[in-house]
Formats: C-alpha cells, structure tokens, sequence
C-alpha cells in the first residue's frame, strides 16, 4: 500500500482509506514520509478507518 503517493498529490485537506486492521501501521507509516498531514483511526468490527487530514493534531479543520 502506497499511502505516501497519495498523500504528496491530494490537493485537498482529507483523504479516507478503508483497511484491514493489519494494514493500520502500514498505511500511518506515510506520516513519516510527508509532512503537514495527521491521521485519526477509527477501528470497526471488521475494518479500520483511516482519516488523513492536513493540520495539527487535535484541529479538525479538514474540508
């Protein structure tokens, strides 16, 4: 999963990936590759939720 590409060429705030809950450390492994971006993970029974937003941690400014 190359969760970096996307994250350098997304000309908006916010991006959202599905995953599988083995695959979360993978794809917040971006965050070390980009700057300007934070992840909040939301974890379901059967899939994660991964929320890639431009900003600080704790602003939820994303459009």
């Amino acid at each position: 999963m190359e969760v970096g590409w996307y994250l350098r060429f997304k000309p908006d705030a916010a991006l959202v990936f599905l995953v599988g809950h083995g695959s979360v450390d993978a794809a917040l492994g971006a965050l070390h590759t980009v700057s300007g971006w934070v992840a909040d993970v939301t974890r379901h029974e059967d899939h994660a939720e991964i929320r890639f937003r431009r900003g600080t941690p704790g602003v939820h400014d994303a459009r």
